[in-house]
C-alpha cells in the first residue's frame, strides 16, 4: 500500500497502480484544511483502476474538537467520493500531540459514511507507543500500525507501515509504504498487488 498527499510529487499515476491495489490519500486535517491534490488523485486513480481500495484519511490535530473534525471530514467525503464507489475506506490518523485520541476514534466511528463501503468500520492509524499511551480502544475498527524498527505481530494489525522513505516509480519524492495483511484483504475481498504483500507477514 502506498499513501500520498500534497507533499508527494506524482508524475505517473499508472506506474503506481501497476504495483499497488491499496492506495491511501490524505483528504483533510484539523477543522478546515482539505488536501488540494485529493480530488485529482482520486479521480485519476479510480479511472485507471476500478478495483483498487482507496483509503481516505484525516490527520487529527488540536485545532478544533474531534466532533467538528469528524463532521468536516464527512462533508469532504460526500463532496468527493462517487456515491456508487464501494471500494473506499476511511481512516483517522492519530499521531499529533495534545489531542484526545479516543474521542477522535469515537466520533469517526459514528459517521455513516461507511454504509456503502466494502470496509464497514473505520481504520485507526498510529504507532503502538502512541496508541498505548493514549489508551485507545480499537473495538471493531481496523488497525494500521506504523513500526519502522521491527516487524509487528500480524494477528494484532490489519496494515503495517514499515517505511516513510520508499522509492516508487511514478513519484519523485520518498513515500510511505505499508503491507496489507491477508486477513484484511480476504475480509473485504480486494486482492493485493506486489507492493501490498510481504509473504513473511501473514
Amino acid at each position: 500500500m502506498i499513501d500520498l498527499s500534497h507533499y508527494d510529487m506524482i508524475v505517473d499515476h499508472a506506474a503506481i497502480v501497476n504495483q499497488h491495489n491499496y492506495i491511501g490519500l490524505k483528504l483533510t486535517q484539523g477543522g478546515s484544511y482539505a488536501d488540494p491534490t485529493a480530488a485529482r488523485n482520486y479521480t485519476t486513480f479510480r479511472r485507471l483502476t476500478p478495483s483498487a481500495l482507496i483509503v481516505f484519511y484525516h490527520f487529527a490535530d488540536s485545532s478544533t474538537s474531534a466532533s467538528d473534525q469528524a463532521a468536516f471530514f464527512a462533508d469532504k467525503v460526500r463532496e468527493l467520493v462517487l456515491s456508487n464507489d464501494k471500494r473506499v475506506a476511511f481512516c483517522i490518523d492519530l499521531e499529533a500531540p495534545g489531542i484526545n485520541a479516543q474521542a477522535f476514534v469515537d466520533e469517526f466511528a459514528r459517521l455513516n459514511i461507511v454504509t456503502n463501503s466494502l470496509v464497514k468500520h473505520i481504520i485507526i492509524y498510529g504507532s503502538p507507543s502512541y496508541l498505548t499511551a493514549q489508551s485507545v480502544h480499537v473495538g471493531q475498527n481496523y488497525l494500521w500500525t506504523a513500526e519502522y524498527a521491527q516487524k509487528p505481530q500480524v494477528q494484532f494489525y490489519d496494515m503495517w507501515q514499515y517505511t516513510d522513505k520508499g522509492k516508487q516509480p511514478g513519484v519523485d519524492t520518498p513515500v510511505d509504504f505499508s503491507i496489507v495483511s491477508k486477513k484484511f484483504s480476504d475480509a473485504i475481498g480486494i486482492t493485493r498487488k506486489i507492493r501490498d504483500i510481504e509473504t513473511q507477514w501473514e
